[in-house]
C-alpha cells in the first residue's frame, strides 16, 4: 500500500509533513513493525535526528524527501542539488538511503484519493 501527501498552494510552497497534515493508509509509529505489518516513521528536522539514524537496522530504508530548489550558484552550468551532499553524508552512516527530490506538481500528481 502507498500513501502520499499533497501540499496545497502554488509550485513555490514547501511540502508540510507535520503529523496533523498527514493522510496515510500506513501505520505511523515510533515502534519497530511487528513481522508482517507495514509501518513508517516520519521524522522532521529535530535535535536527535542523527541519533535515530544510528539506531536503524541494516534492513531499514531511509527515504530523504527534498524539494527541488533553484541552485545557489549563478553559473548556468551548475545544476547541483544542494541536498545531494546531505544525502551522501547520510549514506555514509546507513547503506539504504534513497534521496527523492520532488516538485509541487509531482506531489499533486501522486496524491492518493481513496
Amino acid at each position: 500500500m502507498s500513501s502520499f501527501h499533497a501540499a496545497p498552494g502554488n509550485n513555490n510552497d514547501l511540502m508540510d509533513v507535520g503529523e496533523e497534515s498527514i493522510f496515510t493508509s500506513l501505520d505511523i509509529s515510533e515502534d519497530r513493525p511487528v513481522e508482517g505489518n507495514i509501518s513508517a516513521t516520519i521524522l522532521r528536522d529535530s535535535a536527535d535526528f542523527l541519533t535515530r539514524i544510528r539506531s536503524l537496522v541494516e534492513s531499514d530504508v531511509l527515504v530523504l524527501l527534498t524539494p527541488i530548489v533553484v541552485p545557489v550558484s549563478r553559473d548556468a552550468t551548475d545544476t547541483s542539488d544542494p541536498f545531494e551532499c546531505f544525502g551522501r553524508a547520510l549514506a555514509k552512516r546507513h547503506a539504504r538511503v534513497r534521496h527523492i527530490p520532488y516538485t509541487q506538481r509531482q506531489v499533486e500528481y501522486h496524491t492518493w484519493r481513496g
